[in-house]
């Protein structure tokens, strides 16, 4: 997965408070050991499924032209680049 969705959950985790504790920093339990999983088997199993949550792959309509104006095309387009930097999947 992409760093920017590892940035995005961190902060997530971070933000959330679960994490974090006098005797658990989140700094340490949020540590990726070499083989990149999490040091906490706890926030492994919340990476895991943030990840899955967002591998979701979508199908936009078809474009039919008509009156040789193309925005139904333009605005497909649009969608589809909004998905891909959100990470979703568009089929081609």
């Amino acid at each position: 997965m992409s760093d920017k969705m590892r940035e995005e959950f961190e902060a997530w985790a971070r933000d959330s408070g679960e994490w974090d504790g006098e005797d658990d920093p989140f700094d340490w339990i949020c540590y990726v050991t070499p083989d990149g999983t999490y040091y906490a088997d706890s926030l492994e199993l919340a990476w895991v499924a943030w990840q899955a949550a967002r591998s979701i792959e979508v199908e936009l309509p078809k474009v039919t032209e008509f009156a040789n104006v193309d925005l139904p095309g333009y605005v497909l387009d649009r969608c589809r680049g909004m998905l891909s930097y959100q990470g979703v999947k568009v089929k081609p």
